[in-house]
């Protein structure tokens, strides 16, 4: 799954893990 944010790509995919989900709660999905 690619998920793309304000940020480059490199840092999402870096991120990918905890950051992603921890985004994902933020912006409401649970």
């Amino acid at each position: 799954m690619t998920v793309r944010f304000l940020i480059d790509d490199v840092e999402v995919e870096a991120f990918q893990g905890e950051w992603l989900l921890d985004a994902a709660r933020r912006a409401g999905f649970d």
